[in-house]
């Protein structure tokens, strides 16, 4: 195993507690410990609001205009630097690793060649081993490569299969939209034509109506007059009275009933026929929405639906149901220092810089990896297990827009369309925090979490987190601004932790 030359009573004194990494502009606080100037100037912009500031080791208080340089330690820090980049020596022996053992497949000094651990062991040169591994790995880059191209006309013909369905399907959506169109335009015609029949109809009765009125109304005035004279007459004296008496009988004589009204039985007859007209046309209505289901459904019933789509049916119809996800981390979302297992179910940080593929989807500053799954709709939940593995352990997981930035330095925040609850490294055991605008929310929980279980609504817009073995509401995002982008489970993941789906 291989070690570096700087002596391990100088790394303490040269790393930061709070990033674990070489102190970076390091400066002293009131205490009298060190960190970087950006650590601990970030820790007191988080946590000045919440009270006094204290040192995160010994919980002195301290203030941020006494932060002193720290010379000595910058230089210390860069012989250290310096140190580490000459040569490897074997931890065991101290002499240079130059020798590789084929049969271990690790570096080995030429003390460690004689050992028993390593005599019977085929044993070469560093450069010949390199050129043997180049070698084997450019036959791997050689059939990936294959790979590669055998799947890109699959690829495009994928796509073109799929962008010929979708024309298929706007051609039917333009077919149906042409026959209820063409439907619509027979029935307002119809329909206009018997309302203005009947409306005719309605002028003529009341035109009918008001001369039969006027002429009954004259016949009324008309028989008046003849009552009065009649009464008058009666009065007159007897001498009077019987002057002219049968002159005036025979205007006073009863005359048969004279039918005033004109009735035409024309109107009637035509009010009979839109009787009948609206009769046959609600039978017809009945028949066409027989007929017009039937032909919707005739194509259907020639094809019995297989179950996978009767299964996709009964999901889309269950708006309700609650989908448990089995998350699938993307490795091509992975930061390179983030290690996953080969079942792409767990996830670590390691100090190792892997040297993946630059691809878009990656993620460059943040230690992040995304899930597989995408959600535009419906309810979803998943688990995922929290092994810490030392005090200052910091992770964070939730869901975040496909469209999260990958290629710039970001915060864990709602503003770039990150939904997340996690731990810091300088929070207390059984402290998390949600990653809130534009501060953070501090979470108290009784004890510390084993396992998480993340909530997505995307039609309500929720993000909720519940310890997963006491179903306890931890915190929830409520109106979550998906702005109708498809969403991913989102993990952050620090040193010290092991996160598993």
């Amino acid at each position: 195993m291989a070690v570096s030359s700087p002596p391990e009573d100088m790394g303490e004194e040269v790393m930061c507690p709070l990033c674990m990494e070489y102190l970076e502009d390091p400066v002293s606080v009131d205490c009298g410990h060190n960190f970087c100037l950006g650590c601990i100037t970030y820790f007191c912009e988080k946590w000045e609001e919440h009270g006094l500031l204290k040192c995160p080791l010994c919980r002195t208080p301290i203030r941020k205009e006494n932060f002193q340089p720290n010379w000595q330690l910058v230089h210390m820090v860069a012989k250290l630097k310096f140190l580490s980049l000459n040569d490897k020596l074997c931890e065991k022996h101290q002499e240079k690793l130059q020798l590789f053992c084929k049969a271990d497949e690790e570096l080995v000094c030429q003390t460690c060649q004689r050992s028993p651990a390593h005599k019977q062991h085929p044993v070469v040169l560093l450069d010949e081993a390199a050129q043997e591994y180049k070698g084997k790995i450019e036959a791997q880059l050689k059939s990936l490569g294959k790979e590669k191209k055998m799947l890109v006309p699959q690829k495009l013909a994928e796509e073109i299969a799929s962008q010929k369905t979708l024309a298929q399907i706007e051609a039917e959506k333009a077919r149906i939209k042409s026959a209820f169109k063409q439907m619509h335009n027979v029935l307002e015609e119809k329909e206009d034509f018997w309302l203005a029949h009947l409306g005719d109809l309605e002028k003529e009765v009341k035109k009918k109506l008001k001369e039969n009125i006027a002429r009954i109304s004259q016949k009324v005035t008309s028989i008046s007059y003849l009552m009065r004279e009649m009464e008058e007459k009666c009065l007159q004296p007897e001498n009077e009275f019987l002057q002219n008496i049968k002159s005036t009988m025979g205007r006073f004589e009863k005359k048969p009933m004279e039918h005033v009204v004109d009735h035409t039985p024309e109107l009637d007859d035509r009010l009979q026929l839109c009787f009948q007209k609206n009769s046959a046309l609600e039978e017809a209505m009945g028949k066409f929405t027989e007929s017009l289901e039937e032909a919707l459904n005739k194509g259907a019933q020639k094809k019995t639906p297989n179950k996978a789509y009767l299964k996709m049916w009964d999901k889309v119809s269950a708006k309700q149901a609650l989908n448990k996800v089995n998350v699938i981390l993307d490795s091509s979302t992975a930061h390179p220092s983030l290690r996953l297992s080969e079942d792409l179910k767990n996830v670590r940080w390691e100090d190792k810089y892997q040297p993946l593929p630059d691809s878009l989807g990656r993620f460059e500053f943040l230690p992040c990896v995304l899930g597989c799954e995408k959600f535009s709709s419906g309810r979803h939940q998943w688990e995922v297990e929290v092994e810490e593995e030392e005090a200052r352990a910091t992770w964070a997981m939730g869901v975040a827009k496909e469209s999260v930035a990958r290629k710039e330095e970001i915060r864990v925040s709602v503003d770039h369309g990150i939904f997340a609850a996690g731990k810091l490294s300088v929070l207390l055991p059984c402290q998390l925090c949600a990653f809130t605008s534009p501060k953070t929310t501090p979470l108290i929980l009784r004890h510390p979490l084993r396992k998480i279980r993340v909530y997505l609504d995307y039609g309500e817009g929720q993000v909720g987190f519940y310890d997963a073995d006491t179903n306890e509401l931890i915190f929830t995002f409520y109106s979550a601004a998906f702005s109708g982008e498809r969403i991913c489970p989102y993990f952050w993941v620090g040193r010290g932790v092991r996160l598993k789906c």
